[in-house]
């Protein structure tokens, strides 16, 4: 049955009706309120609940899903909130700065995701792949979580996760108080092949969304370290109003982490992916390869904070670019999850 299960692209980035735009401290913001009054997050229409149905198919068919939670990397963010607080404390507010700056400079490299096309899987696998999350990277769903991140280069005056941020900072602070730090990267990646058995391309991507599953996870910390700190009511008492309204602006992207079910849908395409070909390992009844089916991604026109183009899989600077996706937030998926994966071609921020 594949009832709900194939959608176009048309459907993938379907958004609700808006009655009033996503505005916060002078940024145009994607989403919007419908006529409930609440918040609802782009392109979600259909995506959310497809990913949730993928899910369930993957695992009425014997699948099994990641454990995406929080335990499985329970590094705390430094300086952690302690001592954050002790420097707001003492008047040394730059970090806090700092760290909001970047995580929104960070979510606009995401937008790479904008540029990547997904190798042909089916080449690999015999079981047919077009009613899975798998079967979808190509129609929209990459390209939307792209977008998700550093907004649609077709509509450059709407910010997206990246501007998210920045509205937070600015409602805390005022703004420009500080200059916008450099925002460096260090990557750190497998010097071997360590999936043999499949096309290096292939491999190159399913590192791909190992290293966003686990920037995801890591991501976490950082909303709940920035609502605990923007909650405490002994700090910015000067802009005490304002700070609790910023809080609510953390709460909604994490609302759109969870609408945009983008945790979920990475961690399902690679299940999809494990669970056909047997963790691997075993691809002695995998057809012969065909040309991947890459269409070249989607062209992205020049936006004012990045500057990317269509990027190959088996390109080097994917790699690097991978680095940049660092810092990243997601709640963890539901349901709960089973399987780990110890150090999956980590890179950090």
């Amino acid at each position: 049955m594949t009832e709900g299960l194939l959608l176009s692209r048309e459907e993938i980035v379907r958004s609700h009706d808006y009655v009033r735009p996503h505005v916060e401290a002078g940024y145009r913001l994607h989403g919007g309120y419908v006529a409930t009054g609440e918040y609802r997050s782009p392109r979600t229409l259909v995506r959310g609940p497809a990913v949730e149905r993928w899910a369930e198919a993957l695992v009425g068919n014997g699948g099994e899903l990641i454990d995406v939670s929080r335990s499985i990397l329970p590094t705390p963010i430094w300086p952690n909130l302690q001592q954050s607080r002790l420097l707001m404390e003492k008047g040394l507010d730059r970090t806090l700065w700092n760290l909001l700056t970047a995580t929104g400079i960070v979510e606009a490299r995401g937008g790479i995701l904008r540029t990547v096309a997904a190798p042909d899987f089916q080449s690999i696998v015999v079981e047919d792949l077009g009613a899975t999350v798998t079967g979808h990277l190509n129609k929209g769903l990459l390209w939307a979580h792209g977008v998700d991140e550093a907004g649609d280069p077709n509509q450059p005056e709407e910010g997206a996760h990246d501007f998210m941020w920045f509205a937070v900072r600015d409602m805390v602070f005022e703004k420009g108080i500080y200059p916008v730090p450099e925002i460096g990267t260090v990557a750190r990646r497998a010097v071997h092949r360590e999936m043999p058995e499949i096309p290096a391309t292939h491999e190159n991507f399913l590192k791909l969304l190992m290293n966003a599953l686990i920037i995801e996870v890591r991501a976490e910390s950082l909303f709940d370290h920035v609502q605990k700190l923007l909650s405490d009511p002994d700090l910015f008492l000067y802009r005490r109003q304002d700070t609790e309204h910023a809080v609510e602006i953390v709460e909604s992207l994490e609302i759109d982490l969870e609408d945009e079910a983008i945790l979920a849908g990475d961690a399902i395409a690679f299940d999809d992916l494990r669970h056909r070909l047997g963790e691997f390992g075993d691809l002695g009844e995998l057809p012969r390869h065909r040309a991947n089916a890459h269409d070249g991604g989607d062209r992205v026109a020049e936006r004012p904070r990045i500057d990317v183009e269509t990027i190959a899989l088996d390109d080097p600077r994917l790699l690097q670019a991978l680095a940049a996706l660092a810092n990243r937030r997601r709640r963890h998926a539901d349901p709960p999850c089973q399987r780990r994966y110890a150090d999956p071609w980590v890179v950090a921020q």
